[in-house]
C-alpha cells in the first residue's frame, strides 16, 4: 500500500470547511462538515459533475450486464455514499436493493428512492439484519480501510452472502501504474491508501473467498475502474 492524499472532493476544498491533517484520516467531524457544505451547494444528483455521474452510471450499467443479471436478486450495497450507483440500478430495474452507510448524512437523496426498511446506518454491517444476499457490493470503501479493517469487513460480508452469491469490490484508488492519477500531495488531507490488484486479491482470498477474478473497465471518463468479483 501507499498513502493517498486529497485536497478537495466535488469541488469542495477541504481547507475551506475544516482543518485538514496529513497524518490522520478524516473523522466524523470532517464528514459532517463536508456533507453540510455538499447539500448546501447541491440540490439533486443532476447538479453534480457530469463526468462523475457518467462514471458511476457506467459502472452500474456494466455490473447490471455482467454480474447482476437477475433483477429479482437482492443487492446489499455497503457504503453506498449518496447513492448514484444504486439509483441507476433501480432505474435499470433492480428492485431488491439494500444500502448501508456509516452515518446518516450522505443518505439524504437516496432515502427518497429506497424503502426505509432497506436502509441501514451501520459500520461493518453491525446493525444490518442478517439474511443471505445474492450480491454484496463494496464500492469505493476500500481506500479508507486499513488491511485489518478491510479483512474484517470482507470476513463479515461473507457471512451475509448466499452460498451461490457473489461479492463485487469496486475501486477507483487502485494502483494502476499511473502515479499521476493519485498524486501524493502531502499538503492535502490524508485520505487513505492505494493498493495493488494483488493486494486486493490476497485480501479476498485471505478472508475466505475461493474464487476471485478481476477486470479493469473504461467508462470513457478520467477514472479507471477496478472490479473484483469474489465467490465462495
Amino acid at each position: 500500500m501507499r498513502k493517498l492524499y486529497q485536497t478537495e472532493w466535488h469541488n469542495i476544498k477541504f481547507n475551506d470547511i475544516t482543518k485538514i491533517s496529513e497524518s490522520s484520516l478524516p473523522d466524523d467531524k470532517f464528514y459532517n462538515s463536508f456533507y453540510n457544505e455538499f447539500f448546501n451547494r447541491y440540490d439533486d444528483f443532476s447538479d453534480l459533475n457530469p463526468d462523475w455521474i457518467r462514471l458511476k452510471e457506467g459502472v452500474s450499467a456494466h455490473c447490471a450486464k455482467q454480474y447482476f443479471k437477475n433483477k429479482q436478486d437482492s443487492i446489499l450495497s455497503v457504503g453506498c455514499g449518496i447513492g448514484i450507483i444504486e439509483k441507476k440500478l433501480l432505474e435499470i430495474g433492480f428492485s431488491q436493493i439494500y444500502v448501508t452507510e456509516n452515518t446518516d448524512e450522505p443518505l439524504k437523496w437516496i432515502k427518497n428512492l429506497i424503502p426505509k426498511s432497506r436502509i441501514f446506518v451501520s459500520s461493518f454491517l453491525e446493525k444490518v439484519p442478517h439474511r443471505n444476499y445474492n450480491n454484496i457490493l463494496l464500492s469505493s470503501v476500500d481506500y479508507f480501510l486499513t488491511d485489518i479493517q478491510l479483512y474484517r469487513l470482507l470476513k463479515t460480508a461473507l457471512k451475509f452472502l448466499d452460498r451461490s452469491g457473489q461479492l463485487l469490490l469496486i475501486s477507483w484508488s487502485f494502483d494502476n501504474d499511473s502515479k499521476s492519477e493519485h498524486p501524493a500531495d502531502k499538503n492535502g488531507q490524508f485520505w487513505g491508501w492505494i493498493r495493488s490488484i494483488d493486494e486486493y486479491r490476497y485480501a479476498l482470498k485471505n478472508s475466505g473467498f475461493r474464487y476471485v477474478k478481476h477486470e479493469i473497465i473504461d467508462t470513457k471518463t478520467n477514472w479507471k475502474t477496478l472490479i473484483l468479483c469474489a465467490q465462495l
